[in-house]
């Protein structure tokens, strides 16, 4: 994740997101302001296919940075963490 080559970094935050776990989304957070924004894509896309609240509130932040691709990656990718959290887009109450 701290490679010197921006291609191992990419492929490692794909790695993560092939894990599956929600636990590791604190390691690509830092991702999101990589110098390279092919790997702070490939953040937003792992933060985004791992959801949960961590990933959720990184990828919000993402929306306010300024940077169109990077607030474009971030909002794929928020809608992939709340369709996961809500696949029907039903909200019932408890």
């Amino acid at each position: 994740l701290d490679d010197e080559d921006a291609g191992i970094r990419y492929e490692a935050a794909g790695a993560l997101r092939r894990l599956g776990e929600q636990s590791v989304a604190a390691h690509l957070v830092p991702l999101l302001k990589d110098d390279d924004l092919q790997v702070q894509v490939a953040a937003a896309t792992a933060l985004g296919s791992l959801g949960g609240q961590l990933a959720k509130r990184a990828l919000r932040i993402c929306l306010e940075l300024g940077d169109e691709s990077l607030e474009r990656a971030a909002q794929e990718a928020l809608t992939v963490a709340e369709f996961e959290d809500d696949p029907l887009g039903v909200k019932f109450e408890e």
